[in-house]
């Protein structure tokens, strides 16, 4: 590289000045949200400047007129600061730049287009998906967890070895999986792509994802708040205990040839390796310290806009 490139991609210094005026209670609020994160507000300013430069075409989508939640989506270290201060009506911008974000990760080309083939392409290989091992980065633990859900869940088959064995899985049992997976995969775009045209729209992503949200928030919101409390977890809790004491087990049925040999190698259903919940061992602290991550503000309440914001990070 000659020295006339390096000097080409050096930033510029630092020497213009933009005045945004505010109530000096936004000041305040984002001031404050700065310094929970450790950063400058200089620094988040700078981001969201950045963010916005590659995701301002999230302006076209509708409800999308708080920009400045689009901005961030995408900056660095806490992104989700300010939606812990939106009010109800903004939560909604918050979902559509959150969906935006996620649909950008599997339009390859960035067109705004999303294809059936980018879309299927982006659903991976359950083989791959599997052998992952541990798993802590929040799209690849959603990725697997989507997959077992679609693929084995409910089914008489011991996911937890499912997960430890995966070198032992024979081909018919991958292969067989992957149909199935590409099957439900398509399924879904089909469920996206709403006039049926073979493309999906951002618009069309978007509202998409506020439903999966808003029905993923509704299953935990039990006494139909709007909001997540120790009380939602009280009730969880009692109600597992009471399934827990008077039901058999039951699986999904009819069952796919594929599970059958899949469980030749990682045997049967077992409750000892998969979830304390489905025994009724889970206590309400246990559920309220799972809701209580979401909790930005720590108001011990959890709002739609936080758990958009985290659930998403």
């Amino acid at each position: 590289m000659s020295n006339a490139d390096r000097k080409r991609k050096r930033p510029s210094k630092k020497t213009e000045m933009l005045e945004v005026r505010v109530s000096p209670e936004e000041k305040a609020a984002f001031l404050d949200a700065c310094r929970d994160v450790g950063r400058s507000a200089s620094e988040v300013i700078r981001d969201a400047m950045r963010a916005y430069s590659n995701f301002g075409p999230m302006t076209r989508l509708p409800r999308s007129g708080f920009v400045l939640v689009s901005a961030f989506i995408g900056a660095s270290a806490g992104a989700y600061i300010l939606v812990t201060y939106l009010n109800e009506d903004q939560t909604e911008d918050a979902v559509s730049a959150i969906s935006y974000q996620q649909f950008r990760e599997i339009d390859f080309n960035q067109n705004d287009r999303l294809t059936r083939q980018e879309f299927m392409h982006h659903a991976g290989d359950v083989a791959e998906i599997l052998s992952v091992g541990e798993v802590t980065a929040p799209v690849a633990a959603a990725r697997r967890s989507n997959l077992l859900g679609a693929v084995f869940g409910g089914y008489n088959i011991n996911l937890r070895n499912l997960l430890i064995d995966t070198d032992g899985l024979s081909a018919e049992c991958l292969n067989g999986a992957q149909q199935a997976y590409r099957d439900r995969k398509l399924v879904e775009f089909g469920t996206l792509d709403h006039n049926s045209d073979g493309i999906v729209t951002p618009a069309e992503f978007a509202e998409d994802q506020r439903q999966k949200m808003a029905s993923s928030f509704g299953y935990s919101d039990l006494n139909d708040d709007g909001v997540l409390t120790i009380a939602d977890s009280e009730l969880r809790a009692a109600r597992d205990q009471g399934r827990a004491a008077d039901s058999t087990t039951t699986f999904r049925e009819p069952e796919p040839a594929y599970i059958a040999l899949c469980r030749e190698t990682v045997g049967e259903w077992n409750t000892v390796g998969i979830t304390s919940s489905s025994r009724g061992e889970m206590t309400a602290d246990d559920y309220w310290a799972i809701h209580a991550r979401f909790d930005s503000n720590g108001d011990n309440r959890v709002d739609f806009s936080e758990y958009v914001t985290r659930v998403s990070h």
